[in-house]
């Protein structure tokens, strides 16, 4: 089957942050998914909170779980490309292979093409973020690494996420983990205190659009 490029076409820039916003904002992004068991209760307490998040999901994960991705685009979020099955390293023909499965499958799933790519690993260079660029696709890394895949946990997470973070930041989480999903309502809670919107990796590109919505402080999540 013929590669259909992505539509629209963004940019084939790498993203870390955005510097220059006058808004207080972050993205939160969330890697791995989707769970069964975390992300609807990660889901949960986001729309408590009225913040947007950014999901990037591996193929699989999603030809397993449709309904998640459904859910999560359904409540406002984005959902990016993280590959088919989360390779370290990757031929070219795989790299092709695990682009067009994700895409296929998400595109069936969501009804439009994604668009953002995140390489597994955070590997900026190789067979898979080449074809990503040359597929259209717009990388997008981190400039906050939580490191909650060794860090296991949730009172350090929030405090680092919730006052350590800047505007213009795209934090780097994982919805696999049910120590990260623990964290959140604290870590929202402290962004609400600051001022600090949560808002979509695509929202925080566009910083010449107004934010109409604020994270709020929910003390019952």
């Amino acid at each position: 089957m013929l590669w259909q490029r992505p539509s629209p076409i963004p940019s084939a820039a790498k993203i870390r942050r955005v510097d220059g916003l006058s808004c207080r904002a972050v993205a939160l992004t969330f890697d791995d998914g989707p769970s069964p068991e975390q992300t609807p209760r990660l889901l949960d307490m986001l729309a408590k909170a009225g913040a947007s998040a950014t999901f990037f999901v591996i193929g699989r994960h999603a030809a397993r779980y449709p309904g998640l991705v459904k859910r999560i685009v359904g409540e406002g979020h984005r959902v990016g490309s993280h590959s088919w099955s989360h390779p370290q390293t990757t031929t070219l023909q795989s790299a092709d292979e695990e682009l067009l499965h994700t895409h296929e499958v998400l595109k069936q799933i969501i009804g439009t093409d994604p668009t953002l790519f995140r390489p597994p690993y955070g590997i900026e260079t190789g067979p898979l973020a080449d074809a990503a660029a040359a597929k259209g696709y717009r990388t997008v890394l981190w400039s906050l690494d939580t490191k909650d895949w060794r860090d296991h946990d949730p009172a350090k997470l929030s405090e680092m996420v919730g006052e350590r973070s800047r505007r213009g930041d795209i934090v780097l989480m994982h919805d696999i983990h049910a120590t990260t999903v623990d964290a959140v309502p604290d870590m929202l809670r402290r962004l609400a205190y600051r001022g600090v919107r949560c808002v979509t990796v695509e929202r925080l590109l566009a910083p010449d659009q107004n934010y109409d919505s604020r994270t709020r402080a929910n003390p019952n999540p």
